[in-house]
């Protein structure tokens, strides 16, 4: 192996999880298989991944159990050896970007060979640089899944049909709380990136937030990744969403005797929504995103998934790697969505942008980082407030606001007139 450093982080992965099976959660999100290159670790590792995805224990005694006679020997070497799986994450990296310059090392080599028998050499040059955005699908693989979602969209289609003809206003995703974002993209749907992007004090939050709210009403298991707030502050929202009642006034309990009736009643209405609400805050990475995801889908299911915000998640990069560590944040969420089979909604700041004047209407470009967001997301909106005029302060605003749909795939695109409810903390579609 070319990097020694990256052969002991092989050793060392497989060691970390047979020491702590937990740690397999973490792995799952980050690498695969097909990442290692000693032939023996990774047959150990897909005995591993296997039993982990049919909820089967991980231990040195089980492992072997399904192992080939000739790797237990290895195994046995590894299980004495006992790693902490803080670290697990960090190794990881080490391999997955071992595993791409090997890559990229291969197709080169083969591409310098092609380039010099080619009659055409620019025609070489393009096909080496198709082989190095994307992997190849065998076709007996890209029949079985394109005949199989061909089936699936049919399906899903005549559901809707009926269900609409029954005289019912049905979407193929989870409901948003505006009626017209609905019409436009369906919904949040399975398998895409949605990013919402905002100035700071526009309400990024709050929206995403009250589409959480949302779907949990809809019976759908939400996960909500906060870098901001903990799950206090998001209750004695939901509280204020239902009565009106500032989170302020609730956290600090000063309310007057009627407002306590209606936040016992608000309690009491909220509690079978918020069982289908779980909120995680803290420090947020992609690694710990995807594996918290994946373990709660294992445990009660997962519908949809909230990050609350891109730019405070951090994925190890060094100082100055900003923008390369970006991209790969927005890569992961889509990775996420795709894997899970599930819509994820993933907030975006606005980048400083002094030509724009806050309150302004919102572009594209205006998203920090936004040619990665641009890129990896399916659907794209920008969420507005104008100043509030009575005031004069432009870092006021007021609760004149809209929601551009700018880009969508499968979907239409459309700006939605909005009024931002200041002692509800929820965005009110008041489009025709």
């Amino acid at each position: 192996m070319s990097d020694k450093r990256a052969e002991a982080a092989e050793v060392a992965i497989i060691q970390a999880i047979l020491a702590d099976a937990d740690a397999m959660d973490n792995v799952a999100g980050a690498i695969g298989q097909t990442h290692f290159e000693s032939p023996t670790l990774r047959r150990i590792f897909s005995a591993i991944e296997k039993e982990w995805r049919q909820n089967n224990p991980i231990d040195p005694v089980s492992i072997d159990a399904v192992l080939l006679d000739h790797d237990r020997p290895a195994l046995q070497d590894l299980a004495e050896s006992a790693v902490t799986s803080a670290n697990v994450s960090h190794y990881c990296k080490i391999v997955y970007t071992e595993h791409v310059r090997r890559q990229a090392i291969k197709k080169a080599e083969a591409a310098a060979e092609a380039i010099k028998a080619a009659d055409d050499p620019a025609a070489a040059l393009d096909a080496l640089a198709s082989s190095l955005t994307g992997a190849a699908t065998s076709q007996e693989e890209a029949r079985y899944g394109s005949d199989k979602a061909m089936f699936d969209v049919y399906r899903k289609a005549e559901a809707l049909a009926e269900a609409r003809a029954s005289g019912q206003e049905v979407y193929p995703g989870i409901l948003t709380p505006w009626p017209k974002i609905n019409s436009l993209m369906g919904g949040w749907k399975p398998r895409r990136l949605h990013i919402l992007g905002a100035d700071t004090g526009v309400g990024k939050s709050a929206a995403a937030f009250q589409a959480a709210l949302a779907a949990a009403k809809q019976g759908k298991q939400v996960a909500y990744f906060s870098g901001e707030m903990g799950a206090d502050e998001f209750c004695a929202r939901a509280i204020s969403a239902v009565t009106a009642i500032s989170p302020q006034k609730i956290e600090e309990g000063t309310l007057s005797a009627s407002e306590w009736g209606k936040v016992t009643d608000a309690i009491s209405r909220l509690q079978p929504t918020l069982r289908n609400l779980t909120i995680l805050y803290g420090n947020l990475s992609p690694s710990m995103i995807q594996a918290s995801s994946r373990r709660m889908q294992r445990a009660v299911g997962l519908d949809f998934v909230v990050v609350d915000y891109i730019q405070l998640c951090t994925a190890g990069y060094r100082p100055g790697e900003r923008v390369q560590e970006l991209e790969h944040i927005s890569q992961s969420m889509k990775e996420l969505a795709m894997s899970l089979d599930i819509p994820v909604l993933a907030l975006s700041q606005f980048s400083r942008n002094k030509e724009r004047q806050r309150g302004g209407r919102a572009r594209m470009d205006d998203l920090h980082g936004s040619s990665s967001f641009a890129k990896d997301a399916d659907v794209l909106l920008l969420l507005a407030r104008e100043a509030d005029e009575a005031i004069g302060n432009p870092e006021i605003l007021g609760e004149k606001a809209e929601m551009a749909l700018v880009k969508g795939r499968n979907c239409r695109t459309g700006m939605v007139p909005m009024r931002f409810d200041e002692a509800r903390l929820v965005f009110v579609d008041i489009s025709p």
